[in-house]
Formats: C-alpha cells, structure tokens, sequence
C-alpha cells in the first residue's frame, strides 16, 4: 500500500492506495533486466569462445594450411569445441526461457510436500546417476507462489546433482523451526574451502552475481527474499555441501500448519537480556532466525540499556543462532557499535554460532568496527565467560 496524509483544517485526511499491480509490474521488469544481463554474459563469455575456436580450426582446413595427417587432430578439437558450444547453447535456453511464470504471481495455498513429491518424481526421471530421499520431512501447507518455490527448489537439487559423485545420494528435508519453514539439500561432493564459503556468503548477501559457485544460487536468493526468507550452506571440504532455505510461514500457513498465528509470537523471542550484579556483565542471548530488521531492534534496546546504566561489558551469545545474518553485518559494524561506544561499553565477549553462515557474519561485523572496543570471540560460553569475569576482579583490584 501507498499511505500519504495531509493536513485539513479539522484535522487529518489519510489515503491508503493499493499499488499491489504497479509493484508486481516493476518486479517484472527488475527480473526481465536481470535476465537479459545473464544473457549478455552467457554470449560473451560462453559462446564466442568455442566459436571463434571452431572458425579458426575450420579456417586452417579450408585455406590448406593444416596438413592432411593433422586433419584427425583436428578433427578431434572440433568436437570438443562443439560440444562446449552445445552446453553454452543449453544454457543460454535455459536462461531465455527462465521465466518461471512470473507472469503469473498468484498466491495461493498447497502442500509443500506433494510439490517435493513432484519435484523428486521428474528429478529421478531425469537423472538415474544419484538417488533422491525424502527424510524428515514435515506435512506443510504453504501460501505463495508455487512456481517461484519449485524453481528455487529445482536449482539446489540441480546443484546437488551437478557437484556429487555418481552413486551418491541427495538428500531433502523439510523442518518447522519457531514457525519457518526449512528446506535443506545434502550433498556428499567435492564440499567447499573456507574462502568459498566466505565469498558465496558475500555474494549472496550483496545481491551480487554467484557464477561460478553454482547454477542458479543467486536465483534462489532472489527468491527467497521475496518472502523475506535467507539461504545459508554448511561444507566440509571432500565431504559435500547442505544448503538450506529458509521461508517465514505467512499467519494462514502458520495457523494451518501449527494451529497458532505468527502474530502469536512474542516479538522480543528472539532475543532474552539479563544484567547480572555479582560480575557486572549485561547477558545478551540470541535465538533463532535472524535478519536485519530483528537485529537491528535488538541492537537499538541494547543500546538503551548501555545508555541508562552505563553497563562496561557485554558477553554476546549467538550460539542459537540459526542461518546467516549477514545484511545486519555493515550496519551493526559501523553504526551500532560507534553508538555503543559513546554510551560506555568497553569490552564485549563474541560466542559463536555453530552454523557458518553466522559465525561468517560475526567476523564480518567485527571487521567493520573502528574504535577502541575490545572484542574477544569464543567457540564455547564459558571461556568468554571467564574472559569477562578476569577483566571484572581486574578492575575491581584498581578500584
């Protein structure tokens, strides 16, 4: 909805305007730009390689410059060539014809699960060189876009296929976690280094364009925030790759699926806060899913308590954290913690999430901060604990 107010002599006149077609209409042609970018990319890079390729090797036969005994090799690279040139071609149709019915954005209700039945159905059909499980996964019924979730669905699986081994299994599960659907895909491939895992967070997060780390991802990305959801991978290198998508029930899917609405939820869930007296450490505690807007209003009542009692230290515990954060991170860095600052924190223990989306995400706050907070990260409560209580019985000495 648009909302303008204007002023009246008694008064306040408010219109509400329904712009639901104008904003679909501009998501149209966001997607059609972004579409005929990975076009262009997909001509230049792909194509005109094996086809310059092949006229320079056709040149060398019909100009007689090739002799008659290397014909065979050459031969030989021209089907090599052709067969580059066919997948690029591939490609490019895949792309061409990647619409997803965006031209049709209907939401409706259906059932997560009879669409993974469908989608692992035509997936086996067409690929005999890995076998599709279904494990775990939870009755769901979903309000959305159907189209838009089976695509997003059908490119993870597509990336499974691609980077595992043959005879090896891929896995899907689906799980109900605090009123969110996940959707995870498990590999046992070649998995990914750090520095991939750094750049694929990065990527995905920045809206950047992820070639190179699997076909589709960003994709999917776009997708998935389209229902203000995220997209997180956990590997270990020569042992496969997880990645999972994560989409907020809407309150009908909520209330279908668990019996209570999303507005049911307590909005400081998310986040506990206790200040103990004895070690003079402000606790901060959080829980599941998180994204900007959540961090962001964690952080500002953080910020209001620093700024009444004058609290010095802060043991930040994210070890039930789920997923990625990471468009929270610049913010936090270079906003937040300017701000904290000023209202008296010094020290600040930083406990690890076990999943690496969000462990990446605390390391990329911690490297945008500038100033003189010490900040100490820990796999483990207690150490960072501990760290918080040396400093405590420190300065209590000096006093």
């Amino acid at each position: 909805f648009a909302v303008a107010a204007y002023p009246v002599d008694d008064g306040l006149t408010i219109h509400f305007r329904d712009i639901t077609n104008k904003k679909l209409a501009e998501e149209k042609l966001v997607e059609k730009i972004e579409q005929l970018k990975e076009i262009s990319y997909l001509n230049s890079h792909f194509i005109r390689k094996p086809i310059a390729t092949l006229l320079g090797l056709s040149t060398l036969i019909k100009d007689n410059i090739a002799e008659p005994k290397e014909y065979k090799e050459i031969s030989e690279f021209i089907y090599a060539c052709s067969l580059e040139l066919d997948e690029a071609v591939n490609k490019l149709n895949e792309k061409v014809n990647d619409e997803d019915n965006s031209s049709s954005l209907k939401m409706k209700d259906f059932g997560f699960n009879d669409l993974l039945d469908e989608i692992k159905a035509k997936t086996q059909a067409q690929n005999r060189r890995h076998k599709i499980i279904l494990d775990n996964t939870q009755e769901v019924t979903f309000y959305g876009n159907k189209q838009r979730i089976k695509t997003a669905i059908e490119h993870l699986i597509g990336n499974a296929v691609k980077f595992s081994p043959d005879d090896t299994p891929i896995i899907l599960t689906t799980n109900l976690v605090e009123q969110n659907l996940v959707f995870s895909v498990q590999d046992f491939g070649q998995g990914m280094n750090s520095r991939m895992l750094n750049k694929l967070c990065l990527s995905l997060a920045k809206k950047e364009s992820t070639r190179g780390m699997g076909t589709g991802l960003f994709k999917v990305s776009e997708i998935v925030k389209k229902y203000n959801g995220s997209i997180w991978v956990e590997s270990t290198e020569g042992k496969g790759s997880t990645f999972s998508i994560r989409f907020p029930l809407s309150n009908i899917s909520a209330f279908k699926t668990t019996g209570k609405p999303t507005s049911s939820i307590d909005k400081d869930h998310a986040l506990e806060i206790e200040y103990d007296e004895a070690t003079h450490i402000l606790f901060i505690d959080w829980k599941g899913f998180q994204n900007f807007q959540t961090v962001k209003r964690g952080c500002l009542d953080i910020l209001d308590l620093l700024k009444k009692h004058q609290y010095h230290m802060i043991l930040n515990d994210n070890s039930n954290v789920m997923g990625t954060w990471e468009d929270a991170a610049e913010w936090v860095g270079k906003e937040w913690f300017p701000l904290a600052e000023e209202a008296g924190l010094k020290y600040l223990a930083w406990i690890y999430s076990p999943s690496t989306f969000s462990r990446l995400s605390a390391d990329h706050t911690i490297e945008r901060i500038k100033g003189p907070i010490t900040i100490k990260t820990f796999d483990k409560k207690a150490e960072g604990l501990e760290w918080l209580k040396e400093i405590d019985s420190y300065h209590q000495i000096l006093k």
